[in-house]
């Protein structure tokens, strides 16, 4: 049959009883849910300066890729992937996806229906993949300005300006694409995390 050929998945006959079927999953390893979330703060102070960073991840959380998200020409959708670059191929044999096929009907053997074949099938470093990440949660940076001179130039007793930015960086796997790290699936369109910046101005009388 045209939709095997080298480079595609071999899959295991886990029940085992000679036939690859839907009775031949299992249950994975890992959750999209993190047994462990963690968060740290790191700054210093000195006299009128202060930095402060908070810092929040996880350790042993999964994401469930949609199907048509990671698998090349899922259900005859011609959109390419940046996830789909390093396919396998003659030249290329540490590739992290399968050879490129126009024929999905190798994940038949699954479940799901005609137009989506093996829409529950999650395949670990493919379609599940480890997604732990570290993210700068918070970066402030402020300064206090007080005493007689501040007082005789604005008449106030102290002057704040703090800057702020939120979800200014995260750090996770490489081999994950296309998608955010700190999402469950991507089975659903989401809103990308926002970065945002903050001036403010405390003026104390």
């Amino acid at each position: 049959m045209d939709e095997y050929h080298p480079g595609i998945y071999k899959f295991l006959d886990y029940k085992p009883d000679g036939i690859i079927d839907i009775t031949d999953l299992h249950t994975l390893d890992g959750s999209t849910y993190a047994p462990v979330t963690y968060s740290f703060n790191l700054g210093f102070s000195y006299k009128g300066l202060t930095f402060k960073t908070l810092w929040t991840g996880t350790i042993g959380k999964y994401i469930n890729y949609r199907r048509a998200s990671i698998i090349p020409f899922y259900a005859g959708d011609l959109v390419v992937h940046a996830a789909h670059l390093n396919y396998w191929r003659p030249d290329n044999h540490n590739s992290d996806i399968p050879a490129l096929s126009f024929n999905d009907q190798m994940y038949a053997w699954s479940g799901g229906t005609s137009k989506y074949p093996g829409y529950d099938l999650a395949l670990p470093g493919y379609t599940w993949r480890k997604s732990d990440y570290l993210t700068i949660k918070e970066v402030m940076l402020a300064y206090k300005f007080s005493g007689s001179k501040i007082k005789r130039a604005l008449g106030v007793e102290s002057l704040g300006v703090t800057l702020s930015c939120n979800n200014l960086w995260t750090f996770f796997n490489s081999s994950l694409k296309d998608t955010d790290p700190q999402r469950l699936t991507t089975a659903s369109n989401y809103y990308p995390t926002m970065r945002i910046l903050k001036l403010s101005v405390n003026l104390a009388f």
